[in-house]
Order: C-alpha cells, then structure tokens, then sequence
C-alpha cells in the first residue's frame, strides 16, 4: 500500500482522531485498545511479517546548542 499523501501529527491523540476519520496508522494495541472498546476506530492485525517496524528517533542539531 503506497499513500497518496502522508500527514504527520505530534502526538498520539492526533494520530487517532486521524485514523477514526481520514485513514489510517500504525499505534501499538496498548494505545488503542479503549478506542476500539468504545467503538471509535477498528483494529486490524498486521502478519507476522510485516509486524516489526524499525523505529528511529531524529532530533533536531539546534537542540544541542543551548544545552
């Protein structure tokens, strides 16, 4: 699956708002799980193969300049 357009948000409440309406993201189960008892977004499982994803953490180079 290729998206037509991307959206980033900043936190985790965004990013459901975004998949109850707009489309859809990958959340670890742990974040979502009152969601879906409450019927706001639908969870989907991802096969086995496809269920790790490398996480990468990026950090501005300004931020070291004003410790």
């Amino acid at each position: 699956m290729i998206p037509n357009k991307i959206m980033e948000y900043g936190t985790i409440d965004g990013i459901i708002v975004c998949a109850a309406g707009l489309g859809i993201s990958m959340l670890p189960q742990i974040v979502i799980t009152k969601h879906v008892q409450d019927g706001i977004i639908r969870r989907h499982s991802i096969p086995n193969l496809y269920g790790k994803v490398k996480t990468v953490f990026i950090c501005s180079s300004v931020i070291g300049r004003f410790n």
